[in-house]
């Protein structure tokens, strides 16, 4: 080969590399210009910049956006409501996993298939109704007439730690926590009842609760706390006299209670979701937005038949309707937390099998509901979807629940247990 000829095949070969950078350079930049290096699978991505590049593979990545075809992100589409509205459910799915006690502790791990075996359980007095968290302990109202207890259970094992007896607590309502103290209401008759509270730091194993305040309207089934004051829903369903009912929590005790009944018929469950109060009226079948300052109904909303105790999950309220078999989901904050000035229903929920729905709880992702026949059901907070619904078995009754932010923990009336899942 003479020198030229090989020179002339050099250039040829030279040239031939140059192309071949090229066209791979162009397919990669087809590709999706920074895609190769961040594994995405998109080839209409261009020449987007890194920064860009970055902030669609996190999208991608996390779950909130998948792109609008297999290899096709649409990086110039427009995106339409209900697109949207799925980008918006994923990023507070999303967020409420990655903000939860479960992240917190590294406790990922759910039930391979969820049953009553599965369940954790506490023997508990005789009619387990309320529960409520402090944080680390869970506290059981049993409440039969002039015999109830308040039972303290460590939520990590179950061991029963205290039980304080009182022979006001009959009948009592849901406990309240709050400032480091847990709160009773005892039924004493048809148009009075007692506020006893509990000091937990007592390490006495029968610690004596101090009656605090006097509350007007029977029976109290719910308790809230604002902050300032403590709230009850009270109904004497055979001897009228419902009411609800505020008390000022002040230095010296008795503490000062004032008691409201326009407005309400028979007021069953309470509670305080940072702006204003809610009071489910079996009455009448509403949840009604009550003005903290003085009591006076601001919004009164037609819900499902015999509203049980609700519950707040950030944004909305959910009712469960013990007499319709369902639940209704009240909006009533925006996605900034500030109140809405007029509240409305989002949607009513329903689950096969669901009866007698009483009780709501929320764990910072889920909502569960007790529901009086056999049944406890789980519903995603984000995207109101149903989950999965477990049975507990025949005559159990499930009465109450809360959860401590890793766990739910549901009272068998029926059976006199304190159940953990």
């Amino acid at each position: 080969m003479t020198t030229k000829n090989y020179l002339m095949l050099r250039l040829f070969m030279l040239l031939a590399l140059v192309v071949s950078i090229v066209a791979t350079s162009t397919r990669l930049q087809a590709q999706t210009g920074c895609s190769a290096s961040l594994g995405l699978p998109f080839t209409d991505l261009g020449s987007m910049p890194s920064s860009f590049c970055q902030a669609v593979a996190e999208a991608y990545f996390s779950g909130l956006a998948n792109g609008t075809s297999a290899t096709t992100y649409g990086p110039d589409d427009n995106v339409t409501r209900a697109q949207m509205s799925a980008f918006t459910t994923r990023t507070m799915d999303q967020s409420l996993k990655r903000g939860s006690r479960r992240a917190a502790l590294n406790q990922w791990w759910s039930p391979g298939s969820m049953s009553v075996l599965e369940l954790s359980s506490t023997p508990t007095g005789p009619g387990p109704r309320g529960v409520a968290c402090d944080g680390s302990d869970i506290w059981v109202v049993t409440s039969v007439p002039d015999n109830g207890t308040l039972m303290r259970v460590r939520s990590s094992d179950g061991k029963v730690l205290q039980v304080v007896a009182n022979d006001d607590f009959g009948y009592g309502s849901n406990p309240l926590v709050a400032m480091g103290r847990v709160f009773v209401a005892g039924f004493k008759s048809c148009y009075t009842a007692e506020l006893q509270m509990v000091d937990p730091k007592n390490s006495s194993p029968f610690a004596t609760p101090e009656k605090v305040a006097e509350l007007g309207g029977g029976q109290v089934e719910g308790l809230a706390f604002d902050g300032s004051k403590i709230w009850a829903a009270s109904h004497a369903f055979s001897c009228g006299g419902s009411a609800v009912s505020f008390v000022t929590v002040g230095d010296t005790l008795p503490w000062t209670t004032n008691t409201v009944t326009a407005g309400f018929s028979q007021p069953y469950g309470i509670l305080y979701d940072g702006s204003h109060i809610w009071v489910t009226d079996r009455g009448d079948h509403r949840l009604k937005k009550v003005n903290k300052a003085n009591g006076t109904v601001l919004q009164s909303i037609p819900v499902g038949t015999d509203p049980g105790h609700p519950v707040f999950d950030g944004m909305n309220i959910w009712v469960p309707n013990y007499g319709s078999d369902n639940i209704t989901v009240v909006r009533v904050k925006d996605a900034a937390g500030n109140a809405l000035a007029s509240c409305f229903v989002l949607k009513t929920l329903t689950a096969p099998f669901m009866l007698g729905p009483l009780t709501a709880a929320f764990d910072g992702e889920r909502v569960v509901v007790a529901c009086q026949t056999q049944g406890i059901f789980l519903f995603k907070a984000a995207d109101l979807s149903f989950i999965t619904g477990i049975s507990t078995g025949p005559d159990t009754n499930p009465y109450g629940a809360c959860s401590d932010g890793l766990n739910f923990f549901v009272t068998l009336n029926g059976t006199n247990q304190l159940v953990r899942f």
